[in-house]
């Protein structure tokens, strides 16, 4: 577990809740696990985290994907566009506490925003609107 990561935000929420984070490594080690992690890489392999929580999941695997689709696509802007869309449209999240969804939704969308942001400056270019726009659009209606 690193330093920064917290796994309880209070005694109270864990009670009334039984809300617990669970640690990166646990999630790497589990989203790797033989005959999830050829399928959770797909980018339309539909994903539902029941209790997800700040995202710590779905991040995990948007990341995978979009890596993956960079190495696919490392010549064609537009294709990685497209199928980064496809990836995160397919990840859906349900969270009992309110603060939590929009922790998520913002996680969610700064990961794809900022593996967009440096992918695009492979071709000299800045993200687009309209798939920003979508991706936030994508995060909003998914995670509930």
């Amino acid at each position: 577990m690193s330093e920064n990561e917290v796994l309880i935000k209070s005694k109270k929420r864990v009670q009334q809740h039984g809300e617990v984070f669970t640690p990166r490594e646990i999630v790497d080690a589990m989203v790797t696990l033989p005959g999830l992690k050829d399928s959770i890489v797909q980018v339309s392999t539909t994903v539902l985290e029941p209790s997800v929580g700040e995202g710590a999941f779905l991040i995990n695997i948007l990341e995978r994907r979009l890596q993956a689709l960079a190495s696919q696509y490392s010549e064609d802007l537009v294709r990685f566009e497209n199928h980064a869309l496809l990836a995160i449209s397919s990840l859906y999240g349900i969270e009992l506490l309110d603060d939590n969804v929009k922790k998520c939704i913002i996680n969610l969308y700064v990961t794809f925003l900022e593996f967009y942001k440096a992918f695009a400056t492979n071709f000299n270019k800045t993200p687009r609107e309209d798939v920003l726009e979508s991706a936030k659009t994508l995060t909003l209606l998914n995670i509930v």
